[in-house]
């Protein structure tokens, strides 16, 4: 399995709405705004704009592709960076109650 890591910035002074939006059409095509620890098992949010992604076959060009999708399908425009995770170490982020 693939692991990503998704950051996306609206362009042209978003409204918080427009976030609010992408994250409902990011979570209905499987991205997280959570990552969850090895050890212990514990979910932690993600900072702002920034998602999970965990694909079977997937490469970065593909979910490159689909945010491109997502963003567009919503008539907004982004800058956007996918990196495919080998290994996250994070520190700072909140855990998820």
């Amino acid at each position: 399995m693939a692991k990503f890591t998704v950051r996306v910035e609206l362009h042209n002074t978003p409204l918080q709405e427009d976030y609010q939006r992408l994250n409902a059409a990011m979570e209905c095509r499987g991205f997280k705004r959570t990552i969850t620890a090895v050890a212990p098992s514990q979910k932690y949010l993600l900072p702002e704009r920034t998602y999970s992604y965990t694909g079977r076959q997937e490469n970065a060009d593909d979910i490159l592709r689909l945010v491109q999708c997502i963003v567009g399908a919503m008539g907004l425009s982004a800058a956007i960076v996918v990196t495919q995770v080998a290994v996250r170490r994070f520190s700072g982020l909140d855990e998820v109650p």
